[in-house]
């Protein structure tokens, strides 16, 4: 849903998924060191500790895999205050 409003804009959207492995992030990596734009990471996940920790840990990640690619890391940005967590 999201990439349908953004490519109108040339933001591209990828999807983790299961973004817990080692190729994944470096992937993610690669993509945003080929970019010759900054590039803003958002995030929209669980709010609860563990959805957050995976977050924090992925992010941490993909910088160091960017930075080791000699570019810049991105900005990552967290939806945390933008979803709706029913109690």
């Amino acid at each position: 849903m999201i990439a349908k409003v953004t490519s109108d804009f040339g933001v591209p959207v990828y999807g983790s998924g299961e973004f817990k492995s080692v190729a994944a992030k470096h992937d993610a990596a690669q993509r945003i060191a080929h970019r010759r734009v900054p590039t803003t990471v958002l995030s929209i996940g669980d709010l609860d500790p563990s959805g957050l920790s995976i977050v924090d840990a992925a992010a941490d990640d993909v910088a160091v895999f960017v930075e080791q690619l000699d570019a810049e890391p991105p900005t990552a940005c967290w939806a945390r205050e933008l979803c709706w967590a029913p109690q």
